[in-house]
């Protein structure tokens, strides 16, 4: 009987990278369609959310930063949209000329025109960067009402701890920025007394100026 010649070493060792290639293709598609019915099940929830009207405010945000994306100005600089935003009389005035020179351009084009020029755009930053500080000025004062009113009903035991990693940097800033010279031999209470007297964190000691009037 005739026996079969043995393969050659090339054609055994194209046979496997093709089933490493094959194996690979294979993968690469069970991914996709793991990924798929991830984003089927994500958008499953999402319209449930909206129909129940209870989507997080994290849903929220991430809903408005999609239509920013969709509409072409998600690379616009945030402070500045926020400033123009804070002001209907200059935001109708600019978009709307704007829009009467370019009658077919969307929302991100035009607010790219409107900040064409440089006068508006650091205007409208500098005025979007204050409204930011006023904004987390305020969520920190909340935070901070309720941590009190928490401490007041509960334990005391921490102020007893060690000194947090980051009570030791806000130390560290408010000395840096402050001149001020912390007491030797702070634990996590009297840390945190130390800190509220001096003002807490030094970007909070000032608000940004308002900017002048706008003034073409």
């Amino acid at each position: 009987m005739d026996t079969l010649p043995a393969p050659r070493v090339s054609d055994i060792e194209r046979n496997i990278t093709s089933l490493r290639a094959r194996l690979l293709v294979l993968e690469q598609a069970e991914k996709i369609r793991l990924g798929e019915l991830k984003t089927i099940a994500a958008h499953a929830r999402q319209a449930k959310q909206v129909a129940e009207g209870s989507r997080t405010r994290a849903n929220e945000v991430f809903a408005h930063g999609a239509i920013a994306e969709r509409g072409g100005y998600l690379h616009i600089d945030d402070y500045a949209i926020a400033g123009l935003e804070a002001h209907g009389n200059l935001y109708a005035l600019w978009i709307a000329s704007a829009a009467a020179a370019n009658p077919s351009t969307d929302r991100g084009g035009l607010l790219q025109i409107v900040f064409a020029n440089q006068g508006r755009f650091t205007w409208c930053r500098a005025e979007g960067a204050r409204l930011a500080w006023e904004f987390v000025r305020a969520a920190r004062e909340r935070e901070t009402a309720l941590f009190h009113a928490r401490q007041a009903r509960g334990s005391k035991h921490w102020r007893k701890n060690a000194i947090t990693e980051f009570q030791h940097y806000l130390i560290t800033l408010i000395e840096v920025r402050g001149g001020f010279r912390a007491p030797a031999n702070l634990n996590c209470g009297r840390a945190h007394d130390w800190i509220a007297q001096v003002g807490g964190h030094p970007d909070f000691w000032a608000p940004p100026a308002h900017p002048p009037v706008f003034d073409e």
